[in-house]
């Protein structure tokens, strides 16, 4: 899948080989685009398929764990009260190298009506990737004091971020292609020429 996001970047681009860019027609740029942002599509499914990274620990407070270069340490879980819910939210510090350190907060949440208990993920979105993380008490831990413990997992997806950009891409070279129609069109009827004829 990588080798065919890398063929079709570098196809995407050869209509405007060997042409003077200047007199491009706005709706071949947009094609371009377009294709551009279905080749990087392609290549963050395929790494967040194919390398992502996943942590499962039972932690207690204070503890740190590592995945895929960062660092996340569980600091505190309070109770949080919501419209139709209570839930256990944990602060979590994520870091990777020598950046600065991210907030991270999930919470394992249980509604009243109906009655259900879901868990809500924290999402830290980076240029490379995005940094899932979720909470939820150890059954059988040793309840709520400093040794009680915490299931968080903990989950990497590299370059995930390309499937959005690569979509946004698709959406602006299309836009770019009808502008480009529409202002031939345009063009070809003040011209007096018959738009049907070409």
């Amino acid at each position: 899948a990588l080798s065919l996001a890398a063929g079709l970047a570098l196809a995407s681009f050869m209509p405007l080989w060997g042409r003077n860019l200047r007199r491009v027609p706005l709706a071949l740029f947009g094609m371009v685009i377009a294709h551009f942002g279905l080749a990087l599509s392609v290549a963050g499914m395929a790494t967040e398929s194919g390398f992502s990274s996943e942590n499962l620990s039972a932690m207690k407070i204070g503890e740190t764990r590592e995945i895929a270069g960062w660092k996340v340490k569980l600091n505190n879980v309070t109770p949080v009260v919501g419209d139709n819910w209570v839930a256990l939210e944990g602060a979590l510090a994520a870091q990777t190298g020598t950046s600065k350190v991210y907030d991270m907060r999930p919470q394992a949440r249980n509604f009243f009506t109906p009655v259900q208990a879901t868990n809500e993920a924290a999402l830290l979105t980076r240029w490379n990737g995005q940094l899932y993380a979720v909470i939820a008490p150890v059954e059988g831990g040793a309840g709520s004091g400093p040794d009680a413990l915490w299931q968080v997992r903990l989950w990497w997806k590299p370059f995930v971020t390309f499937i959005w950009l690569g979509g946004g891409l698709i959406a602006f070279g299309g836009f770019l292609a009808l502008i480009g129609r529409m202002f031939r069109r345009f063009k070809f009827r003040r011209s007096g020429n018959d738009w049907s004829a070409d």
